[in-house]
């Protein structure tokens, strides 16, 4: 397995023209995971408090492609392979967010940074995270067409079939204004930040996704 890691640093405005929320709903909706575990939508209201709000003008994207050999998958399915992909690629991305001031990381899937005692979300039994510090919601779960980015800024196709050649984890960490990213290689692109309701403080950004999901 041949593994690289690529950045690339873009405006809030940027980003939120990859919004896609009926469709990121709806692909949620078909997942396993949907309702059951805490990063995943639907969010109850006053949930989430951060997405990307004025105070974080720009974020960093972070790609991450495994080409696989020939074979590699034999015996096992890509979402079991991507699963173990993640096992260092999540612990990356949460540095970056370290050592980014005010920086906040979302993750490439759902959560799997916890391990409860039951061996599930408690989410499930109506219970809430018993690690919220933990938690770190995704890009597509926030409403952004993972596929559009991964073109836009990369310039990367997706090819779907059941034996990929290769698998792509997408993450990313929003930067607060006066913070520098200190991740390597970062470009940075130049745009204007939305003044959209996406932005604004007041709003409940839970209900909002709630709504554009309709």
């Amino acid at each position: 397995m041949e593994i690289s890691t690529q950045t690339r640093t873009v405006a809030r405005g940027e980003l939120e023209d990859c919004l896609n929320v009926r469709a990121a709903r709806a692909a949620c909706k078909a997942c396993a995971n949907y309702a059951k575990v805490w990063s995943c939508p639907p969010y109850p209201a006053g949930y989430l408090r951060f997405a990307i709000p004025k105070t974080c003008p720009e974020a960093l994207l972070i790609r991450r492609r495994a080409k696989l050999a020939p074979g590699e998958l034999d015996g096992k399915s890509a979402a079991e392979t991507f699963k173990l992909l993640r096992r260092d690629f999540d612990p990356h991305v949460l540095d970056i967010e370290r050592r980014t001031p005010g920086g906040f990381a979302l993750l490439a899937g759902s959560c799997c940074n916890c391990l409860c005692d039951s061996g599930e979300c408690p989410r499930k039994s109506g219970l809430p995270c018993p690690t919220p510090e933990k938690l770190r919601p995704s890009l597509e779960s926030l409403g952004f067409d993972a596929e559009k980015i991964l073109e836009k800024f990369f310039g990367e196709r997706f090819f779907w079939g059941e034996r990929p050649k290769e698998l792509t984890l997408l993450a990313a960490v929003a930067i607060r204004s006066g913070s520098a990213c200190t991740a390597r290689h970062c470009e940075t692109s130049d745009g204007g930040a939305h003044s959209g309701d996406f932005a604004r403080p007041e709003t409940d950004f839970a209900d909002w996704l709630n709504k554009k999901a309709q």
